[in-house]
């Protein structure tokens, strides 16, 4: 019986412990769930590229990740049109919409 008992805690203590590598999600609990990993400053330079090409009133970032050569940001501007940006070290490299 003890050792049902400690096999239970384990099992409990791994699952609650696997949940601490998971991305935090974003966003309001109205959007879906999307996961952040570029760094902030990096997203905030794409949302500021993406409201002045897509003139704007409001951007959304959707989801970003990091990569060695350059960060993906994906966002959505006020008419529903989705931008892809990429980002390297502040400087945007690439902003396009489809």
């Amino acid at each position: 019986m003890t050792r049902n008992i400690l096999l239970a805690a384990a099992g409990a203590a791994i699952l609650g412990l696997s949940a601490c590598d998971a991305p935090a999600p974003s966003g309001s609990g109205t959007e879906s769930v999307s996961y952040r990993t570029a760094p902030r400053a990096d997203e905030q330079v794409c949302r500021a590229a993406t409201l002045e090409r897509a003139a704007a009133s409001s951007v959304t970032i959707l989801s970003s990740e990091t990569s060695q050569a350059n960060n993906l940001v994906m966002l959505r501007d006020s008419y529903g049109v989705t931008w892809r940006c990429l980002v390297n070290g502040g400087a945007v490299v690439e902003l396009s919409a489809p």
